[in-house]
């Protein structure tokens, strides 16, 4: 299933036919931002990051605590798949439509819920944690509380209004959508 996925999307990439869904103009380059779906897999591919992400309906209706969801995304087998994992705080955000709400998700997506969504980004002191080149800073709660409270909360977005928070616990039950690297 794994390759007939793959050879599928090599073959449609290699003769031009693309499901063209948001185009996004960068700077003075007009650059296409292509998301191909797969309504018969319930995945979406990104073809400016090479991610593939779940989108079935599980990724609108499943909640679970920080370490709930990561043993989802590793346990999860889709598309014929099963290398599935907890997106991190960028790759996240690279979904996120920051013009549109209620979801405010880039199109192609069908399963989201307009609510927050897990990153695998533990929120931690700017010093220790560096990703792609943005640093993460520690809580506000965490700041207050001291360090012995460090890393009581992760990162995530949410898809109401594409915004990040830092502020939420682990303890905390969230929505779910993985990823894998397609390529």
């Amino acid at each position: 299933m794994k390759i007939f996925f793959l050879a599928t999307i090599m073959f449609l990439h290699s003769f031009g036919y693309e499901i063209v869904i948001d185009t996004t103009k960068k700077s003075e380059f007009q650059t296409k931002n292509i998301i191909i779906r797969d309504d018969s897999s319930s995945v979406v591919l990104d073809r400016m990051t090479g991610l593939l992400w779940q989108d079935s309906t599980e990724a609108k209706s499943i909640k679970r605590d920080f370490k709930g969801a990561k043993t989802y995304c590793e346990n999860l087998k889709l598309a014929g798949f099963d290398d599935w994992s907890l997106p991190t705080i960028s790759e996240l955000e690279s979904i996120a439509d920051y013009s549109k709400e209620r979801p405010a998700i880039k199109d192609g997506f069908e399963h989201v819920a307009s609510s927050f969504y897990w990153s695998s980004s533990p929120c931690l002191e700017t010093s220790n944690l560096a990703e792609n080149g943005k640093a993460r800073e520690l809580s506000y709660k965490d700041r207050q509380y001291g360090k012995e409270n460090q890393g009581r909360n992760a990162w995530s977005v949410s898809f109401a209004n594409g915004s990040t928070n830092n502020q939420i616990r682990k303890t905390s039950k969230r929505n779910i959508r993985c990823v894998r690297k397609a390529y």
